[in-house]
């Protein structure tokens, strides 16, 4: 289904319901080499002839950057669906291929993030790591080292 009236994008769902957005560009730097772009909930393909049935039945095809939500997830399906709007309403008419990739590299950047620990968190754990390695008792910090996952302090001593 088109997004508006005129508008070159497409919205819809694949074959398993989930949500897809086809993102619709005038020729410029060709994005065809570009390798596709897979992630735990997310999919991106570059310059792809879509053959896409509408609701009526009608078929059209066009060239697309295809964007596909993986997850079953309801609020991650409704997250996708926001933020690529914000993407596509940030867009000339026709954007060019180039506008098209540097929006998708944020917008992956975002969805890669939200699968990534902290880097703050993985820093903490490898400075508790290396103490206990260097402590000249590690058996004595190791039953010390987080006894609940609520405490507030790494190590605790009764």
């Amino acid at each position: 289904m088109s997004i508006e009236d005129g508008n070159p994008h497409r919205l819809g769902k694949d074959a398993n319901g989930l949500p897809i957005v086809l993102i619709s560009a005038q020729d410029g730097i060709s994005t065809q080499n570009y390798a596709p772009i897979v992630l735990e909930n997310l999919k991106v393909a570059y310059s792809v002839t879509c053959r896409i049935q509408r609701v009526d039945g009608s078929l059209e095809q066009g060239k697309f950057t295809i964007l596909q939500c993986t997850s079953q997830e309801r609020i991650l399906q409704t997250f996708f669906l926001h933020v690529i709007g914000t993407i596509l309403v940030s867009f000339s008419k026709l954007p060019t291929e180039d506008e098209v990739s540097t929006a998708i590299r944020t917008f992956v950047e975002l969805f890669r993030s939200l699968t990534k620990p902290p880097r703050e968190s993985i820093q903490g754990l490898w400075a508790e790591l290396y103490l206990i390695a260097r402590s000249k008792k590690p058996s004595v910090l190791l039953d010390a080292w987080h006894i609940t996952p609520e405490a507030r302090f790494d190590f605790a001593f009764e």
